[in-house]
């Protein structure tokens, strides 16, 4: 399965985003805000979020629009014909906000986990914390944007699980 970034695809068409708004480049054709040349030479209506062209507009009829199916999505008004993939949340992350016909997928750190690699503005991949070996405690916690930050017990203490350094106790008792 080929998942395309719905901004660079959309770029291609010449669709270009200006102030969080998408607007239609239509190469010099006389079409109208909101509309796109067709392949027969039509100024065509472009179809809402949500919705794809399944026939260009012809003579007296419309745009024919088709709703996205399940486990797609269109987030923009378009001219397009196929409705973009939702993603699918990877190892490490989980669906925050289901896909639906006008958005993509959200996906979020799950607890334990932090974010590795961003794509759009939104982490695309995530891995466990590391945990501090015995003889090191815990410097830095881990967060969802950094990993866990270990350092060695200083001379005289202890850490039998990695957590945090104790004092050695030396008691008679303990040498017999």
């Amino acid at each position: 399965m080929v998942l395309v970034d719905p901004d660079s695809f959309l770029r291609t068409l010449g669709i270009k985003q200006e102030k969080g708004v998408y607007a239609l480049n239509t190469f010099g054709a006389t079409c109208r805000h909101g509309e796109y040349l067709s392949k027969a030479g039509e100024c065509c209506t472009v179809c809402n979020k949500g919705l794809v062209v399944l026939r260009d507009c012809i003579g007296d009829y419309s745009t024919t629009c088709a709703p996205c199916t399940k486990g797609t999505f269109m987030n923009v008004r378009n001219r397009l014909h196929t409705c973009f993939l939702c993603k699918t949340c990877d190892r490490g992350l989980y669906i925050l906000q289901n896909c639906s016909t006008i958005k993509d997928t959200v996906c979020e750190v799950l607890d334990g986990y932090y974010c590795v690699q961003h794509s759009d503005g939104e982490c695309s991949l995530a891995m466990k914390h590391s945990e501090c070996k015995p003889g090191e405690q815990i410097k830095t916690p881990g967060t969802k944007s950094s990993d866990t930050v270990c350092e060695a017990c200083p001379s005289g203490f202890y850490s039998p699980e990695g957590v945090r350094c104790f004092k050695w106790n030396v008691t008679f008792s303990s040498l017999c």
